[in-house]
């Protein structure tokens, strides 16, 4: 699973010109009912057969969808502090607070909206609990389009593609504010609708920060298939985002089985972004996983070290290639390196511990199938495995009860049991830690 990006920073500065149509001056609350009467007799206008031909009607509807969508947040934009919408909008009619995705916040409640402010008193989001319409912003775009069927000379062409362009954004902000709400399936379509509404002849705008959102947005909500479309159609349109979206396309594609295509995805761009270290450990992770020669996978892992010398994490994969390698050598003192760096990162230490038990466990074997060297296997075996209990055991200090560790300090504990200290140390830790049944 990807890490979850953010899309936040990037709603509060659209939403700041793009509010549509009825954003202008907002100095008080939206009158539903008001709002709900103009619906009613737009309505009537496009049920009548002359009205309903008319291109004013559908572009007057679609500019009334659009202020019946920007009243269903009230116009307040996130980022807002509380005291800036009490001051526009009025004191709320009540304020309760309440944990939503493990967020705390304070709703104020007005009427036919609720107002979402973080524990820092900015506005989050907004939801409309008594809506005038379901998806308005549908239903302008399916107006406007009414409007150029109608428009055959063409003389409302501009006027229509505004309104387009307005609604494609409000689209994209709807999209982001659920995003960030955690809200990926409402998210995904209302940016979906968005990269739509932007690829009609009258707007002709591939907006590809939709698309990827979009595309990030079916990932989180388990629509994996649907992802790798937006995602793939961000990229063959050119958002690249410094080489990230090219990472989250490969890591749904490994997901969804296609992994040879993201490769070449990934062979395609890598010389494009060489300080970004995660198309490197794409590509690592691709030749790992798919069990190729792991010295294939060295050059990249090199070039991201090259970038980023401190990072822990890197060293320690780079320690685990050189370990496929063969390079035991070359993997202690790349794990080694990682524990310096980071003290508290228990995996390098444990990989070691893992290594040398794994080689006295294999000095054991040579020692029963060559009786002629017994003695001489045995003593290695002795040897390694008391590395691999030293270092368990720092393991161990790093982080308490980490699995992998106890089992190996469970079995070298009862190995040398018999010497000094090692019975209770395994009494310890049974009674701590008791093996699984």
């Amino acid at each position: 699973m990807m890490k979850r990006k953010t899309l936040y920073a990037l709603l509060v500065t659209v939403l700041a010109c793009t509010f549509g149509v009825a954003a202008q001056a907002q100095t008080a609350r939206p009158d539903f009912e008001s709002l709900a009467k103009k619906l009613a007799k737009s309505d009537k206008k496009i049920a009548d057969a002359k009205k309903g031909a008319d291109v004013g009607t559908w572009l007057d509807r679609g500019e009334l969808l659009e202020e019946i969508a920007g009243a269903h947040s009230l116009f307040i934009q996130p980022g807002w502090d509380v005291a800036t919408v009490m001051l526009v909008m009025g004191k709320p009619q009540g304020v309760e607070q309440v944990s939503l995705k493990d967020k705390n916040y304070s709703v104020l409640h007005y009427g036919e909206v609720d107002v979402y402010a973080s524990e820092n008193k900015q506005i989050a989001f907004s939801r409309v609990v008594r809506p005038v319409v379901t998806d308005p912003l549908r239903l302008a775009y399916d107006a406007y389009e009414r409007a150029a069927s109608l428009d055959v000379k063409k003389k409302k062409t501009k006027k229509i593609a505004d309104g387009l362009n307005r609604v494609r954004s409000m689209l994209f902000n709807e999209g982001a504010s659920y995003y960030s709400q955690g809200e990926y399936g409402k998210a995904g379509d209302a940016l979906e609708l968005s990269v739509e509404v932007g690829q009609d002849a009258l707007v002709h705008a591939n907006d590809t920060v939709a698309m990827y959102y979009a595309g990030l947005a079916r990932y989180y909500e388990g629509q994996k298939e649907e992802a790798l479309e937006y995602l793939k159609k961000a990229l063959d349109n050119g958002y690249k985002s410094n080489g990230e979206a090219i990472c989250s396309y490969y890591e749904v594609a490994k997901e969804v089985g296609k992994i040879e295509e993201a490769k070449a995805v990934l062979e395609s761009n890598i010389s494009k972004f060489p300080a970004q270290k995660c198309l490197m450990l794409s590509m690592v992770d691709y030749y790992i996983s798919q069990g190729k020669d792991p010295r294939e996978a060295l050059p990249y892992l090199e070039r991201a070290i090259e970038n980023d010398p401190t990072n822990a994490q890197l060293l320690f994969v780079k320690g685990i290639v050189l370990q496929k390698m063969g390079d035991e050598a070359g993997a202690l003192q790349a794990f080694t390196k990682s524990n310096e760096i980071q003290p508290d990162f228990v995996d390098p230490i444990y990989n070691v511990a893992v290594m040398y038990y794994n080689d006295g466990v294999e000095a054991q074997r040579k020692a029963i199938e060559d009786g002629k060297k017994y003695d001489e296997y045995m003593e290695q075996a002795n040897v390694l495995f008391k590395k691999s209990l030293s270092y368990a055991e720092k393991a161990m200090e790093i982080q308490a009860g980490h699995e992998g560790t106890v089992d190996i300090l469970r079995s070298l504990y009862f190995k040398y049991r018999q010497e000094p200290g090692m019975q209770a140390k395994l009494d310890a830790l049974t009674a701590k830690y008791p093996a699984a049944k």
